[in-house]
């Protein structure tokens, strides 16, 4: 399976997203970016998060796979992508995002996740180096 990974600058791509449970056209942060996962030009999963520069570190606000590619690398690529854009911003790789549904043990044990406070995880450099190693063919991280 081949996925590409890009940002998407036209929100009408976001508008009409079939499958998807969440309303992507709508953003979390006026400045967020969403990232999607394509596959043969179909959009298989999506990820939206926030680039905090004062904080140096990258803010998830939302992930959502098709269900056909749950359990897939989709999500670990998507997971790996924010981690990379981490990096070449400065951040260090740091991630952090909050576990709304029961997959919170699941990034913790799948991803590597580390937990941050109540239902928050964050994803350190050493772990999104590892991410970016085992989801992505990127040289030179």
């Amino acid at each position: 399976m081949t996925t590409t990974i890009s940002e998407i600058y036209d929100i009408e791509i976001l508008k009409n997203l079939e499958g998807f449970e969440f309303n992507w056209w709508i953003k979390s942060e006026y400045n967020s970016v969403v990232f999607c996962a394509q596959i043969n030009k179909h959009i298989v999963g999506l990820v939206e998060f926030t680039r905090y520069e004062r904080d140096l570190f990258n803010f998830m606000n939302l992930i959502e796979i098709l269900p056909d590619y749950r359990g897939s690398t989709v999500a670990g690529e998507l997971l790996a992508w924010v981690g990379l854009d981490s990096l070449k911003n400065g951040f260090d790789g740091f991630v952090v995002f909050e576990s709304k549904t029961v997959l919170y043990q699941y990034y913790i044990h799948k991803y590597g996740a580390k937990p941050l406070l109540d239902k928050r995880l964050f994803f350190d450099t050493e772990t999104t180096l590892k991410l970016i190693k085992t989801y992505l063919e990127v040289e030179n991280v």
